[in-house]
């Protein structure tokens, strides 16, 4: 498949195009899968992209295609977790992860990856949330079961916020990003497995075909995808130690830097119009 989740390529540009730069000296596509969006980056931003994921088949996918269209020069695939993204890319510009910080831990993947991007970089995600208070019941029991921790678009902001990003953009996808290349592919495929002699496999088809029809249940109603753009602050620690010893209040720690940037620049640009 193209892609193994929502998304398309015109808002994946629409996104790039919302951030203040297109210099980015590291950019890290967190989970590309076959590299859809990967593909985009490095095209529109004509540097090298690092895309990571754990699947090795969906990376060889992504480089045999890569050397195809003669743009392998401009992405190289690394197999690892997105948890360990910090410790492969301590100095990040520009981390883009579509529909999969979810895997990690919504909240755990923006701390974890904070200290990683570097002071004025940039995080650009897209996560599930619940945009209406009215649910139907079928949808609000199945998302209880396959993901219970789901916030709604202001949550996402705040915890955004809560862990030192100052949130620049956001917009929601459009149902049409699901069922493209997607959903209607998906579905295809699942019913062809219902008849699957191994009872895994079915069940595996059954889940996928429920989802989509919740989806379904749901469009226009409750559960699309919005694409958050944070300002990535982050603080620096001289030692493991004293990271350790930090830890603690590391979301203020970033905050606080955030301000203290601001303040910095406001501070230098008057002294120097006032000179």
């Amino acid at each position: 498949m193209k892609k193994q989740g929502p998304g398309d390529d015109f808002y994946t540009i629409k996104a790039l195009h919302l951030l203040p730069t297109q210099q980015f000296s590291l950019v890290v596509d967190a989970r590309c899968g076959t590299g859809r969006q990967t593909f985009v980056l490095a095209k529109e931003l004509s540097t090298l992209v690092h895309a990571i994921d754990t699947h090795q088949p969906f990376l060889n996918d992504l480089t045999r295609r890569a050397q195809e269209a003669g743009i392998d020069r401009l992405i190289q695939t690394h197999c690892i977790d997105m948890k360990d993204i910090p410790a492969t890319f301590p100095q990040i510009d520009l981390l883009w992860s579509e529909g999969a910080a979810y895997s990690i831990g919504f909240s755990n993947a923006l701390n974890s990856w904070a200290p990683a991007i570097n002071t004025g970089g940039f995080l650009v995600v897209s996560e599930m949330a619940w945009l209406h208070k009215k649910v139907p019941k079928v949808v609000k029991e199945f998302f209880q079961s396959v993901y219970p921790g789901m916030h709604t678009n202001e949550q996402i902001c705040e915890i955004a916020q809560n862990a030192g990003y100052q949130v620049l953009e956001t917009f929601i996808l459009p149902d049409e990003t699901w069922e493209k290349d997607y959903y209607d592919i998906l579905e295809t495929r699942a019913k062809s497995l219902l008849d699957h002699p191994d009872s895994s496999v079915i069940d595996f088809a059954t889940d996928i075909i429920k989802e989509i029809e919740i989806f379904l249940t749901a469009t226009k109603k409750v559960t699309v995808i919005p694409s958050l753009f944070f300002n990535g602050f982050n603080t620096f620690f001289d030692s493991v130690t004293s990271f350790k010893k930090g830890m603690m209040s590391l979301k203020t720690l970033l905050m606080m830097v955030t301000i203290e940037n601001i303040k910095k620049e406001y501070n230098e640009k008057y002294s120097k119009t006032h000179a």
